[in-house]
């Protein structure tokens, strides 16, 4: 892709790129076209399809158990201090939904 396309397509989207983003994106491009190159030269022909990534079981004795961080847990007095609105229990918000 040159440079005169690319300033084309990024038209379309409504930007309008300076040369070195061009040159950055061309190169960016020309890296992925490489990577697909060596992807194409790996002879795949013994592999069978995988249904999922990785299909070996995953054992729940493997897992972390959690964690939990009670630096991040919220009080009632901080929400409610920044909220913009509300009455001494809750937020209040804008209604969205229409009642017909």
């Amino acid at each position: 892709m040159d440079n005169k396309e690319l300033k084309t397509l990024a038209n379309y989207l409504l930007f309008d790129p300076s040369d070195e983003v061009l040159s950055l994106t061309k190169n960016l491009l020309q890296q992925i076209d490489d990577g697909l190159k060596e992807l194409h030269a790996l002879d795949l022909q013994n592999l069978k399809p995988l249904s999922h990534i990785n299909e070996k079981p995953i054992s729940f004795k493997d897992l972390r158990s959690d964690e939990i961080d009670e630096d991040i847990y919220l009080n009632k007095s901080n929400v409610l201090s920044n909220a913009t609105n509300h009455d001494k229990e809750f937020v209040i918000i804008k209604k969205v939904i229409n009642e017909e």
